[in-house]
């Protein structure tokens, strides 16, 4: 038997997501959902009418369930509850951005000094997240699986904090707007 192809399989990308906050984002009303309460704080309603704005017209009663299957996998929650005229209206947010993944097939190629420089770097971050990691509650040790899912959640959460500084975000009047899901920008 000759061999046509044979390439090492290289891990390039981790993706950090339990299997139900998965399902969540898998819907693509749910995501832009998402990606509309990203750093706000929107009624159903309002939510409803910025899902139709970009061409998702659901009724208020199934927008309502898309943001309750997004607060049971913990990605939205009620960031403010008003009174007015006997009712109460419940306002959500997100903590949550979600970034496009279409990139050029020529990625890596293309950025590869950028991309080993910020290897170096991190590696050193992960090295000193890894060494700082607790064991779970009620173990003596600490599980290398655990350690791995712990070193990732540490560096996602610094990585978010840094863009949402203002690291890698575009220059003003770039065209760049608030990062939305499936390739679509959401401003």
């Amino acid at each position: 038997m000759a061999t046509l192809l044979d390439r090492p399989v290289e891990v390039a990308r981790t993706i950090a997501i339990d299997p139900a906050r998965a399902a969540a984002v898998a819907d693509p009303v749910r995501s832009q959902a998402l990606a509309l309460l990203c750093g706000r704080a929107l009624t159903a309603e309002q939510v409803a009418d910025g899902l139709a704005r970009r061409g998702r017209r659901r009724a208020l009663t199934t927008v309502r369930h898309h943001i309750e299957v997004l607060r049971a996998a913990g990605l939205v929650e009620v960031v403010r509850v008003t009174e007015s005229r006997g009712g109460v209206t419940k306002h959500y947010g997100t903590p949550v951005r979600m970034l496009p993944q279409a990139v050029p097939a020529d990625f890596g190629e293309r950025h590869s000094a950028a991309i080993e420089e910020a290897t170096r770097g991190i590696a050193t971050i992960v090295e000193r997240a890894g060494a700082s990691v607790l064991p779970e509650e009620g173990k003596k040790r600490v599980d290398p699986a655990y350690r791995r899912r712990a070193v990732a959640e540490i560096v996602n959460r610094a990585m978010t904090a840094a863009m949402e500084r203002g690291g890698g975000r575009p220059a003003a009047g770039s065209g760049g707007g608030r990062a939305a899901v499936g390739g679509a920008q959401v401003s």
